[in-house]
Order: C-alpha cells, then sequence, then structure tokens
C-alpha cells in the first residue's frame, strides 16, 4: 500500500544557462518512472528517463541527475519540468523552468600579442554571444594565480597591456562564457629581458 503521492520538492538548474545537466530532488517511497522532458517549440520537445537506481537517499528525499545532450537547441531558449509516477500510478510534474542554452566554446578568431619592453600587448578577436571574461595564469610566478585579463568585449575585440618582470614566461590563457564553457590556449611562451 503506498499512502502518500509522489511529491517533487526541487529542479535545477533554477536560473542561468542550461548546459545539458538537470538535477531534481523529490519525496516518493515506491517510485516507478521519473522523466525529464525538455525542448521547445522550434527545434521540438524531447524526453529522457532517469535510472532511479542512481538516485541518492538524502535528509528523507532522493535525489537525481541527468545529462542530456543539447547541441541542437544551442543559443536557442528551453523549458523543462520532470514527472514522476509511483507503483499507484499517482504523478507529480515539477514546475516547468525556462533557460537559456549554450553548449558551445568561445571561439577565438585571431590571437596576438607583441611584447614592448616590459610590457605585453594582447589582442583577441572572439565570437561569443555570452562572453564572461579571459583570464590568464603565469606558471613561472613564484606563487602562480589566475588573473583577469579582460571582462568585456568591443565589438568582439579585446586589447590589454600587462607588465611582467624580467625572464622567462610560460602563460595559459582561458576564454570562458556566462554557462562555464571555456577555450583554452596554452603553452604562450615569451622573455622579458
Amino acid at each position: 500500500v503506498d499512502t502518500k503521492n509522489p511529491r517533487i520538492t526541487k529542479t535545477s538548474p533554477k536560473k542561468g544557462f542550461a548546459t545539458g545537466l538537470f538535477e531534481v530532488e523529490f519525496t516518493e517511497e515506491n517510485p516507478t518512472s521519473l522523466i525529464l522532458n525538455y525542448g521547445n517549440q522550434l527545434t521540438g520537445y524531447r524526453n529522457a528517463e532517469l535510472d532511479l537506481e542512481k538516485c541518492e537517499e538524502k535528509r528523507g528525499k532522493k535525489e537525481c541527475n541527468i545529462t542530456v545532450n543539447l547541441e541542437d537547441y544551442d543559443l536557442q531558449e528551453i523549458e523543462y519540468w520532470f514527472n514522476l509516477t509511483d507503483i499507484l500510478r499517482n504523478s507529480d510534474e515539477s514546475r516547468v523552468r525556462k533557460l537559456d542554452v549554450d553548449v558551445s566554446k568561445p571561439v577565438i578568431n585571431v590571437f596576438d600579442y607583441n611584447i614592448d619592453g616590459r610590457r605585453v600587448s594582447f589582442f583577441f578577436n572572439i565570437t561569443e554571444p555570452n562572453f564572461d571574461e579571459i583570464n590568464y595564469i603565469d606558471y613561472s610566478d613564484s606563487r602562480p594565480t589566475w588573473r583577469t585579463l579582460c571582462s568585456m568585449l568591443k565589438d568582439s575585440i579585446c586589447e590589454k597591456r600587462k607588465g611582467f618582470r624580467e625572464g622567462e614566461h610560460s602563460l595559459t590563457i582561458e576564454i570562458l562564457d556566462k554557462a562555464g564553457n571555456r577555450e583554452v590556449i596554452e603553452n604562450v611562451s615569451f622573455i622579458i629581458s
């Protein structure tokens, strides 16, 4: 006998960007199916069944997640919701949430740098509608840490001058978008004399 109806208590992501990872939390002793529904009118709607065996029990609730491929929806808005059903065919449907999709990495059209004394001028031309920032780490520092190079683009361009101490430098540069996608330029090496 199952006397309590299934109840979805939380879903995520709630805001920001959809990257393909969806999470749900629910209360139900005898779940038989948990379905993620997602999509839009433009590309179409799809669903995916979650494996209930992989859900984790935490504080009397079950937590599950699923990763789906959203490449077809890149740079579109989708909506998603979950359906939970128990052994008596009682069900609960979560609230419908709308999110923008961004699963593509930033595109580096041009990257260049010039050395002028102890200053290095960096030039980037980047295609990314949801640009966040460009960071670098100098592995020749005594304590290498990530530093911001650019936090905005002007007409897809970032130009920045940075001072460096004398000696060899080995940088890794990363370009990030607001959805967490990143493109990396490794082994940018130069000598300041």
